[in-house]
């Protein structure tokens, strides 16, 4: 079978893998991707089995753009129509470590290589070869993919192998072992998932560790974890962290995946469709500052995804709303649609929930990848809060969210200091979050930036 798309020059043929979706009873064989890489161009394939149509454990993979039924989908995107497929693949991280470990024939087949490597991506999907016609013991499958992950007692080991990757050292064997856990993770950062080989967790629990990176001009896993506590202080769903202390004064972030809750001592899988892939869109320009790029890429159509989606719209849309202004008042401007997800909810086949926030932390930068309005993509919380209603969300609603994330962060030092941070590290990050309130909050920001300086302990001396 040839699929359009993918340059007729080298092209290379992945073949087929099979699509294995989780569900409470055991993993069912969902259907069958056919997919083909050359580089950065690929193009694939998808249809349902017969089998899995019929039976009653049977989900969508997308609720908006996999409807079960006898249709062939095709895409040239991991993003458009197949994205709730692609979402459990790497992303810049990931496909680097991919890549330098495939052999030279098949390192332009990124994600096919991935795919089969692990089993621990993001979601409720495993992939596995066609080829493999026998009866597959898929929780066996699973459970050795994850074996070959470095468990959370070597944390420094792969924090030094994903440094030591990042600088460009050649790879040694004690590297590959330590960045099998790269091999299915999303983001741009180094990160790795690991096993969870705490006493008393489960068998098949893992956890997501975020690294330093030799790019960081601030203590970007500090800063991450400050605003994470925030985030939960104020009200907000977010993972279970913790901030890990390393030799020479790195950090790495750990974070419980809530993708793989456990019940009863058994790790379950939740299925995950990112926001980027319900949206079913590929970007048109650099700048994301098309007329469709300003439609699709924005809040307006996060929620819209949330109306469509989940369970409880109306709830919905103001979580959402709230992401919005929790987003814009931490100046964190890496909020694109892979950093909001929905999971499906259990005992029904279309209905979701919002995922917990993730991914959400103080930047330098004031241009957001996401468009608000007329707005555009540089906007403060003084900003949006007026905009409520255009939104579809009541003054009162709105005004609620204002006082519980405002009431939070005018503590925010607190928070700095229990991530360790100097009084320099709190000044920069402290700018940022003033400079995401907006003058609106001016006089409230500046009254608890006066706390930090008359508390905060003075920065350590530089070393001679």
């Amino acid at each position: 079978m040839r699929i359009d798309g993918v340059s007729r020059k080298n092209k290379l043929i992945d073949g087929r893998l099979r699509v294995h979706a989780w569900t409470p009873s055991g993993f069912l064989s969902a259907g069958l991707l056919t997919l083909e890489e050359d580089g950065e161009a690929m193009a694939a394939l998808f249809e349902y089995d017969t089998a899995y149509l019929a039976s009653p454990g049977a989900y969508p993979l997308d609720p908006l753009n996999l409807p079960l039924g006898r249709t062939t989908w095709a895409t040239d995107s991991q993003f458009v129509r197949l994205g709730s497929i692609f979402d459990a693949a790497p992303d810049a991280w990931g496909r680097r470590v991919v890549s330098a470990q495939l052999p030279k024939d098949t390192q332009k087949r990124v994600f096919r290589g991935a795919f089969l490597r692990g089993a621990d991506g993001i979601g409720a999907l495993v992939l596995t070869p066609e080829s493999l016609t026998e009866q597959l013991d898929m929780d066996r499958i699973v459970g050795l993919s994850l074996a070959e992950r470095p468990g959370l007692s070597q944390l420094d080991r792969a924090a030094r192998a994903a440094a030591d990757f990042e600088a460009g050292l050649d790879l040694t064997q004690e590297m590959r072992d330590m960045l099998g856990g790269s091999w299915t993770i999303g983001g741009a950062r180094p990160k790795a998932i690991l096993r969870d080989d705490r006493q008393g967790a489960a068998s098949t629990a893992s956890v997501i560790a975020k690294f330093d990176s030799r790019l960081d001009s601030s203590p970007r896993n500090r800063i991450e974890s400050a605003c994470l506590t925030m985030a939960g202080s104020m009200g907000f769903d977010t993972p279970s962290h913790s901030l890990q202390e390393l030799p020479q004064g790195h950090t790495a972030l750990v974070l419980e995946r809530f993708d793989r809750p456990a019940l009863l001592g058994k790790v379950q899988r939740r299925h995950y469709v990112s926001a980027m892939s319900l949206a079913s869109y590929e970007p048109q320009s650099r700048f994301l500052n098309s007329g469709q790029d300003q439609a699709v890429i924005s809040w307006s159509k996060l929620l819209e995804l949330a109306s469509r989606t989940c369970a409880h719209p109306a709830a919905a849309r103001v979580e959402m709303m709230a992401r919005l202004m929790l987003n814009t008042a931490l100046q964190n401007t890496d909020d694109h649609l892979k950093n909001f997800g929905f999971l499906k909810v259990a005992g029904s086949a279309t209905q979701y929930e919002i995922a917990p926030v993730f991914d959400v932390s103080a930047q330098a930068g004031q241009r957001h990848y996401l468009h608000c309005l007329d707005l555009g993509q540089v906007y403060t919380l003084g900003d949006v809060l007026p905009l409520a209603r255009k939104l579809g969300i009541a003054k009162g609603a709105a005004e609620e969210i204002e006082q519980r994330i405002t009431g939070v962060l005018q503590q925010r030092h607190e928070y700095f200091d229990a991530a360790g941070m100097s009084r320099a590290e709190a000044a920069q990050a402290d700018g940022w979050i003033t400079g995401g309130c907006g003058p609106r909050y001016a006089a409230r920001m500046a009254a608890a930036q006066k706390v930090v300086e008359d508390t905060a302990p003075p920065s350590p001396a530089p070393a001679a």
